[in-house]
């Protein structure tokens, strides 16, 4: 009874030991993961800098030839634009240093 008792005791141990492992693996393999999704999105992100850009360049131009009423309005949508797009962009490094 003892002897049974000993090797219920020893396969215990190795699969709590295992299941250990197998946490511990996941938990760094869940980590790399992250990692790699923030990188690939904060390098969609900067692909995509010289559209935005681009975008703010043209509305700028658009208000220069627009009335003045019309230039205000543009002017806000800009600022918007840019508010929207740089907290998208520090969210993306906050999360990234958090990880």
């Amino acid at each position: 009874m003892n002897a049974e008792l000993d090797c219920i005791v020893k396969a215990l141990t190795l699969k709590s030991s295992a299941l250990q492992n197998f946490h511990f693996w996941f938990r760094h393999f869940r980590d790399v993961f992250c990692v790699l999704i923030c990188q690939e999105f904060q390098s969609m992100l900067g692909a995509n800098q010289t559209s935005m850009d681009g975008t703010i360049k043209t509305g700028k131009v658009l208000m220069d030839k627009s009335p003045s009423d019309d230039s205000i309005m543009i002017e806000g949508k800009i600022a918007d634009l840019k508010a929207r797009w740089d907290a998208i962009c520090a969210l993306s490094v906050e999360r990234l240093v958090i990880i």
